[in-house]
C-alpha cells in the first residue's frame, strides 16, 4: 500500500467546499437545479523537490469542490511508491462518479435502492506507439433493490448516460497541453 511522504500528511482531502454561484455562464441555459449542462474541470499538477506530485482537482461548472491529491509512481516505473498513482485516482473518480450518478437517479425516481456495488475495469494500453490510450471502462453494476429487472435496466442505463466520466471515455478527445 501506498504511504505518504510523512505519516502526518494526507494523501487525499477537500480544499474547499464548492463555490454556489448560479450566475449563468457564457450564454448556456442552465437546468431547472442551476447546474451547467456542460461540465467545466480543471486540474494543476507540481512534482515536488521529492518527486512527489500534487494535484489540485477543481470542477468548476456545476460547481464541485476543490480537493488535493499527492500521487507517486511505483519503484518499477521511477517512483518511490509513497502515495497512489495517477491511473489509481483516475479509476477511483470514474467509480464515484457513476455510483452517484446511479443512485442520484434512483433517489429522483423513487426507486428503492437497498444497496448497489461496482466492479470496474479499465484497461489502459502503454508502449504500442500510441500514448495515453485506452478501451472504454468495463462496468459491473450490482444492485440490492425489491424493484425488479425493468427498473435495474433503467437505473444501469440512466447512470451511464448521467455519468460524464463515461461519456468522456467514450468520446475522441484532441488533447492540447
Amino acid at each position: 500500500a501506498a504511504e505518504a511522504t510523512s505519516p502526518t500528511e494526507e494523501l487525499m482531502r477537500k480544499v474547499e467546499d464548492a463555490a454556489h454561484d448560479t450566475s449563468p455562464g457564457r450564454g448556456e441555459r442552465r437546468r431547472p437545479d442551476g447546474q451547467a449542462r456542460r461540465p467545466h474541470a480543471r486540474a494543476v499538477c507540481a512534482v515536488r523537490e521529492d518527486g512527489v506530485k500534487v494535484i489540485d482537482q477543481y470542477l468548476l461548472s456545476p460547481p464541485g469542490s476543490h480537493f488535493r491529491m499527492l500521487s507517486d509512481e511505483a519503484p518499477a516505473r521511477g517512483g518511490a511508491g509513497r502515495a497512489p498513482e495517477a491511473m489509481s485516482y483516475v479509476c477511483a473518480g470514474l467509480a464515484f462518479c457513476y455510483m452517484t450518478q446511479v443512485i442520484r437517479y434512483a433517489q429522483l425516481t423513487k426507486l428503492q435502492l437497498d444497496s448497489c456495488r461496482i466492479v470496474q475495469d479499465l484497461r489502459l494500453r502503454a508502449g504500442d506507439g500510441r500514448p495515453g490510450t485506452a478501451e472504454p471502462p468495463e462496468t459491473h453494476l450490482f444492485l440490492d433493490s425489491p424493484e425488479g429487472p425493468e427498473a435495474a435496466g433503467r437505473i444501469l442505463e440512466m447512470g451511464q448516460r448521467m455519468c460524464f466520466l463515461h461519456a468522456l471515455c467514450a468520446t475522441a478527445l484532441d488533447v492540447e497541453v
